[in-house]
């Protein structure tokens, strides 16, 4: 199942490997902000994705998190990882 904003935007029968994530391109709205970039390897509940809706942050299967801002951890490089996994973000 795939959630935006805490709302079901559909639902694919096969498993899904995923190798990399792009974000961009010639449609997107010129202005643009980003905001907790958190990536979960395993499935969730509705309740669980209501949750991470309102700005909260589950830690269970966590595989990548960047607040993306610098301003929520005082790291310099805002694309870090702060996830307990050997993934990486890169620009």
């Amino acid at each position: 199942m795939l959630y935006g904003d805490s709302i079901l935007q559909g639902i694919i029968g096969e498993k899904l490997v995923t190798t990399g994530v792009k974000i961009g391109g010639t449609n997107i709205p010129q202005k643009l902000a980003y905001k907790n970039w958190l990536f979960y390897r395993s499935a969730m509940n509705p309740d669980e994705i209501k949750y991470l809706a309102k700005d909260s942050l589950l830690k269970s299967s966590l595989e990548l998190y960047a607040p993306l801002d610098g301003r929520k951890v005082s790291v310099s490089d805002p694309l870090i990882n702060l996830a307990q996994s050997m993934n990486t973000i890169h620009l």
